[in-house]
């Protein structure tokens, strides 16, 4: 006689593992589903199985998980709770990201780049030569420094500082992302500063010179001048501009366990 199956048994242990494997999916799909270079470049397939894999290794590493009533109200919201975290980190991680396409934007107005925009298909809107080559060579960067690696590294640790269902979306939740929003505009004015402050400089010396010299018109050469030396700051800049991206890429899973803590 074969022996008999324990169902409830079975239930019990399995039930309790689906459900945190579930949390955990939901995590990482708010997370990729936040950052365009996952959720407009990477295919629904491959980002499904790699969620998919990530997550049941992030499962083998888990304990001291709070025990969550397995009631279908308790399940909807922790689930929802998990999706939503996963989307607030995404989207600090895609804000520490796009000082670089500020700064591009800011240098590609300042030295007369602004009529040679196109449409962008990661970001879905219209940007400049300048910004695409910003972001081109600071993402070179970032993932030279393992910053893919300490994403994910970070996002793992983030079930240690914020346990399955303990997240609540607030209006703590909006002020925390406020400190960071600011900082990344911040920051891609300053990696712009030596161009804009360059640009400055040109206008006020092509200003003196049309005063001095009442012949030269400034009016038609201004343009090539401007952009000349705005290339050539530019250019100049680009070496700051990657070491910052791969200090990001090799310091971000302390930002995020950071952010995550501030979450909490």
């Amino acid at each position: 006689m074969p022996a008999s199956i324990n169902t409830p048994l079975i239930e019990s242990l399995l039930v309790p593992q689906m459900f945190i494997f579930g949390c955990v999916f939901l995590r990482f799909t708010g997370l990729l589903l936040a950052l365009p270079v996952f959720s407009e470049y990477l295919p629904v397939r491959v980002r499904m199985v790699f969620q998919f894999f990530l997550s049941v290794f992030v499962l083998q590493t888990l304990d001291n998980q709070p025990t969550i009533n397995p009631t279908l109200p308790n399940l909807f919201l922790t689930g929802v709770s998990e999706f939503m975290l996963g989307l607030v980190l995404g989207l600090f991680v895609q804000i520490l990201l796009s000082i670089y396409m500020s700064a591009g934007q800011l240098v590609g107005m300042h030295i007369g780049l602004g009529f040679a925009g196109f449409i962008d298909p990661q970001f879905q809107e219209e940007t400049m030569s300048t910004t695409r080559l910003v972001i081109a060579m600071s993402m070179l960067a970032f993932v030279s420094a393992g910053g893919l690696l300490h994403l994910f590294s970070g996002l793992c640790l983030s079930f240690r500082v914020l346990p399955l269902g303990r997240f609540v979306f607030s209006e703590h939740t909006g002020l925390t992302l406020y400190e960071p929003l600011l900082q990344s505009f911040k920051m891609g004015v300053v990696l712009a500063m030596p161009v804009i402050a360059a640009i400055l400089i040109m206008q006020g010396l092509l200003g003196m010179m049309s005063r001095a010299v009442s012949e030269f018109n400034t009016l038609y050469l201004s343009f090539s001048f401007l952009l000349i030396v705005g290339i050539v700051v530019f250019v100049g800049s680009i070496p700051d501009m990657m070491k910052m991206a791969f200090d990001l890429g090799q310091g971000l899973t302390d930002r995020l366990i950071g952010f995550a803590r501030a979450l909490s």
